[in-house]
């Protein structure tokens, strides 16, 4: 048995168009080198390791056996509960696929429905996730990012509102009020009260880090439907987290350098054609992206 029905990221938004029309509730999450440590994977992974994504994602203090137990709970939760999950397949292999083989074959269950991780990006780029919000009414933003004003500009037709949390640490700039608040475990304990999908179709787009995994899970058991978008709401707010070095621009602390997606914007999709379909389970190559207006 494999781990996972891995499927190509062309197919993702068919899946997800499905379980939207079906008004089922929904939830896509993405695991990466960060997640995977909390999730004690590899096995040998050490607390030093476990401690400095904590301090790089939240805030700069130590965190108890207690706390990290806690979110890994809540994380893995979140992966057994999700639809969909952003992960790397036997192409680029991690512990993870074979530690879960183990347990799927033991409990004889049926492997999860998995994609490359970069589907965030993939969504975006595509206009999959465009053609979603033309169809939506109501949608929350679980994010670091405050787009709001520009979010309803974007898609006037929406009912929207935003959670506010804290950036990670890494993305953090402390001169551009930005929440500073510690996000764990105040603004987290918060925010998962806050999470009441307003019924079946109640769409939410989460960029929250290593406790975004899990406001997906809460949300899809509330009813309502979680796409996990990450680093979208920094590409859509202007600032390229994952290629930005910091620096300083007229007196403030800003994230400099050029964006490897410079198509990303919100409310972008590509020009006809632009994404070339491939073979391989999860890449995909921008060919031609309009331009910002």
């Amino acid at each position: 048995m494999s781990i996972a029905n891995f499927i190509r990221l062309h197919d993702v938004e068919s899946l997800i168009r499905e379980k939207w029309e079906a008004k089922a509730p929904f939830s896509l999450v993405r695991v990466g080198d960060g997640e995977l440590s909390v999730l004690k994977f590899p096995h040998d992974v050490d607390d030093t390791r476990i401690q400095h994504v904590f301090r790089r994602a939240m805030s700069d203090r130590a965190y108890t056996d207690e706390e990290i137990s806690a979110v890994r709970s809540g994380m893995t939760e979140a992966v057994d509960s999700a639809d969909i999950v952003g992960m790397y397949d036997s192409y680029e292999p991690n512990e993870l696929c074979l530690v879960h083989e183990e347990h799927l074959e033991q409990a004889e269950l049926q492997p999860m429905t998995a994609c490359h991780p970069s589907v965030h990006i993939f969504l975006q780029s595509s206009g999959a996730l465009d053609r979603l919000l033309r169809v939506a009414q109501r949608v929350t933003l679980v994010t670091g990012r405050d787009i709001l004003d520009e979010f309803k500009r974007t898609y006037p037709h929406l009912k929207v509102n935003q959670h506010l949390i804290p950036v990670e640490r890494q993305y953090r700039l402390s001169d551009n009020g930005e929440n500073q608040e510690q996000h764990y475990p105040d603004v987290y304990n918060r925010i998962k009260n806050e999470l009441r999908p307003e019924g079946r179709c109640h769409l939410y787009l989460v960029g929250a880090g290593i406790l975004g995994k899990e406001y997906c899970s809460i949300i899809k058991g509330r009813g309502g439907f979680a796409i996990d978008i990450g680093s979208v709401f920094d590409y859509w707010a202007d600032v390229p987290t994952r290629e930005g070095k910091q620096a300083i621009k007229d007196g403030k602390a800003v994230l400099a350098g050029e964006s490897r997606w410079p198509g990303i914007f919100l409310g972008s999709a590509p020009a006809q054609g632009a994404l070339e379909r491939t073979p391989h389970r999860g890449m995909f190559r921008p060919l031609e992206i309009i331009a910002k207006p």
